[in-house]
């Protein structure tokens, strides 16, 4: 299996090679893409996140596992089988992900591995109530609520990928939690605040605001807005933790590493466009002016020290070098 971290910083020329690459992956993703046929709107990306966790959740390495025991039991395997030729089989379906260069399957397991860090922590403290944006096949509310009953979970996201989501969970999961909220948005043109105060959320409890996946596929206005909602209506000690990718991936400029231009190519195919990106150097102070003071913001090395080095100390796949992850609490001085 892979073992390189830093994917291709000597490939600097896309030459022959990633050329007959690029053509493969094409066709590969293009069939996958027959699905949305059927379900138009539902998310490509978030469908491929699910499927990622639920092969990630089989590795038998507990080091670099991904913890997202549920994702087997709701992800479609027909259609992982179908388009992708993906089975829970680990080693065959991570041969096969190698072979097509899919190096975001490592980071997915990474960020599960993050946020859940990030949420077992703060619901260890006094947060009693957790929102996931943008949730699509999240399954923390799931996962967690057996050992933190008194804790209300959210989940945010559009009215298709809502109905989808509930619509697997209850033909396959046995139990549901009885403390969670469905809350259907659309984040460029929906408050988030009039959405949730329909659901029963509090604005007087400690919240954790999980938002994966999501803000590069947003429009400035309406990250910004958000992350503001979060810190005008928020109690004190509330927090976000959100991915993001630096502006020259969205823009297509960014040379460190060649897998960003196919991803970015890839997510417009499928007409999930990137729209935004932050500066990782200037991530705090663009949070300090949303009113937010940021905790935590890693990147590749320590996402590859923390969560994808295996039981024998050694690096485990091929980790995009542009992702970041950031935690960020609710200013005390509002």
């Amino acid at each position: 299996m892979g073992t390189g971290i830093n994917c291709s910083n000597s490939e600097n020329k896309l030459g022959p090679k990633w050329i007959a690459i690029a053509v493969v992956s094409a066709i590969l993703m293009f069939a996958f893409l027959a699905w949305a046929v059927n379900a138009p709107k539902k998310s490509i990306t978030a469908a491929f996140n699910m499927c990622f966790r639920a092969i990630a959740a089989q590795d038998p390495d507990p080091r670099t596992r991904n913890p997202d025991y549920l994702a087997a039991r709701i992800v479609n395997l027909d259609l992982m089988q179908q388009y992708m030729g993906w089975t829970l089989d680990f080693e065959s379906s991570v041969n096969s992900i190698n072979h097509d260069k899919l190096w975001i399957f490592y980071y997915v397991t990474a960020r599960t591995k993050h946020m859940d860090s990030v949420l077992l922590k703060e619901l260890k403290s006094d947060v009693k109530q957790v929102v996931i944006m943008g949730a699509g096949y999240d399954t923390r509310a799931y996962r967690f609520y057996k050992d933190f009953p008194k804790v209300r979970f959210f989940e945010v996201d559009l009215p298709v990928m809502v109905a989808d989501k509930k619509s697997r969970v209850k033909s396959n999961l046995s139990e549901l939690p009885n403390n969670l909220a469905y809350a259907p948005i659309d984040f460029n043109t929906q408050e988030l605040g009039q959405v949730l105060a329909r659901v029963g959320y509090r604005k007087d409890q400690q919240t954790l605001f999980i938002w994966e996946g999501v803000v590069m596929y947003l429009d400035a206005a309406a990250v910004e807005s958000t992350l503001r909602f979060i810190a005008q209506n928020a109690s004190a000690g509330s927090s976000v933790v959100f991915d993001y990718l630096p502006p020259s991936v969205v823009e297509g400029t960014y040379t460190r590493d060649p897998y960003a231009i196919r991803m970015a190519d890839f997510v417009k195919s499928q007409g999930e466009p990137l729209t935004f990106g932050i500066d990782p150097d200037k991530s705090g102070a663009f949070l300090n002016k949303q009113g937010l003071k940021q905790v935590s913001n890693i990147g590749h090395d320590d996402m590859v020290k923390r969560y994808m080095t295996d039981s024998n100390g050694k690096p485990f796949g091929t980790v995009p070098n542009f992702f970041w992850i950031t935690h960020a609490r609710v200013l005390n001085d509002k």
